[in-house]
């Protein structure tokens, strides 16, 4: 969803922070959970419950000397770094991990919809 409001926690020392969205999971990367062909396998999901002991959930901050203050955007890479872009970049980043988010979530739900055994239903 691409309305989804997002909370910034402090998660510990050394500037950490976690991103927790409006439906009480938190913004975790997630290594080999998406296969792919060549690249990083690594992927951004909604999922982790907590992140007090979950590495993958926290993020640190790093500001860039040529941006100002107050632009800091999540920036994928293997430290789960954040680090300072401009404002189009920020907004571009957030509506294409909505939309993957939005794909992989109606994925997950037609999959179980078709596991699920409906009693009172016959297959034919």
């Amino acid at each position: 969803d691409p309305n989804v409001q997002w909370t910034c926690e402090e998660a510990g020392p050394d500037n950490r922070i976690a991103l927790k969205g409006d439906m009480g999971r938190y913004l975790s990367r997630c290594h080999g959970c998406v296969p792919i062909i060549g690249g990083v396998p690594d992927a951004m999901f909604m999922h982790a419950r907590d992140w007090r002991g979950n590495g993958p959930a926290q993020f640190t901050l790093h500001r860039l000397p040529s941006t100002p203050p107050m632009m800091l955007a999540v920036k994928s890479s293997h430290d789960n770094s954040v680090e300072s872009v401009d404002e189009a970049t920020v907004a571009g980043t957030v509506m294409i991990v909505a939309g993957c988010v939005g794909v992989v979530v109606a994925a997950m739900t037609m999959h179980r919809r078709r596991r699920v055994r409906r009693p009172g239903f016959v297959r034919l």
